[in-house]
């Protein structure tokens, strides 16, 4: 059976056992502030779907935020839970990790993916056709959507294979 630890690295004085302010910060302050961040993130959501979905930005945007929403989530599970998700589920500990890890990297890669499309945007100002597919339906979105959600499966698929090699490999 494999035992998980919990670690949580602070660089911090500790005067005579005394809690130093960060393990609050940590603990208390930080939970708080992303529930907060996942409110703006879930409303901003709702106003972009309801008038940017047709937009290639528009969606691309939209997956960049869902992203970061789903990150988010996990990151407040895991401090809400602390070392008893650990302890207590350390199976759900580590997919837990795992999400966060996919999340994380899929709002980094659509980021990048928003990057290049604001760049080759510009690089060719040109007008729209009329007839060219907008929103999900554009061909550059589905090739966007292989890179931003692809290269994070790609990292997880080589992490988890790697977390469960055998150690004496």
């Amino acid at each position: 059976k494999q035992e998980y630890f919990y670690y949580e690295e602070v660089n911090a004085c500790v005067l005579n056992g005394v809690t130093p302010w960060i393990d609050v910060l940590g603990q208390k302050v930080v939970p708080v502030l992303v529930v907060i961040s996942m409110v703006f993130l879930f409303l901003l959501f709702i106003y972009l779907f309801s008038n940017n979905r047709h937009k290639l930005f528009g969606i691309m945007t939209l997956c960049q935020i869902f992203s970061l929403f789903m990150f988010y989530l996990m990151l407040c599970i895991a401090q809400l839970s602390g070392v008893d998700l650990v302890q207590h589920h350390p199976a759900y500990c580590q997919f837990n990790g795992f999400v966060m890890q996919f999340f994380y990297l899929a709002a980094v890669f659509w980021l990048n993916a928003m990057s290049f499309d604001i760049w080759s945007t510009f690089r060719q100002i040109r007008r729209a056709a009329d007839n060219e597919p907008r929103g999900w339906k554009s061909p550059r979105f589905k090739w966007y959507s292989l890179y931003a959600w692809g290269c994070p499966t790609i990292i997880l698929v080589v992490t988890i294979i790697m977390e469960y090699l055998p150690r004496e490999i």
